[in-house]
């Protein structure tokens, strides 16, 4: 949570500060509208962005011991055993999509950025739907 917060602090202060930017210089970076200064609008938003910061804030000290609790989940063993059937499926499915697109290859020209992208995609696919399936069944 903490590096949440921190990471709402430093949005709020870059649209605090792009905003006096074109302010001060009127350079009008992110304006479709032309005579509409969108200085005032990110101040506005950067300020927006800071008040709501600041009150979850407050909120996760006053109520940090429950919240605690409640975010430090124990990793048992149904975790680590869901964990490694995720890890088993998401491996064969890569070594099958390598022979296929090893296959390929023979007859298709197919770049090599093209190729590991592909195979990074369906592994995080396949990754997040085996979790997902086995979270709901076992």
């Amino acid at each position: 949570m903490k590096n949440k917060l921190l990471e709402s602090y430093l949005i709020s202060f870059i649209a605090f500060l792009i905003g006096f930017i074109e302010i001060f210089f009127k350079h009008e970076m992110f304006s479709p509208i032309e005579g509409f200064n969108s200085g005032f609008l990110m101040v506005g938003l950067g300020i927006l962005i800071f008040i709501l910061t600041i009150i979850s804030h407050i909120k996760y000290y006053s109520n940090k011991k429950q919240m605690d609790i409640e975010c430090s989940k124990e990793y048992d063993e149904r975790d680590e055993l869901i964990d490694g059937k995720v890890a088993n499926l998401t491996m064969k499915v890569i070594i099958i999509l390598i022979f296929i697109i090893m296959f390929m290859t023979n007859f298709i020209n197919i770049q090599t950025n093209n190729a590991l992208f592909i195979i990074i995609l369906a592994s995080s696919f396949i990754n997040i739907l085996a979790k997902k399936f086995y979270n709901n069944y076992y």
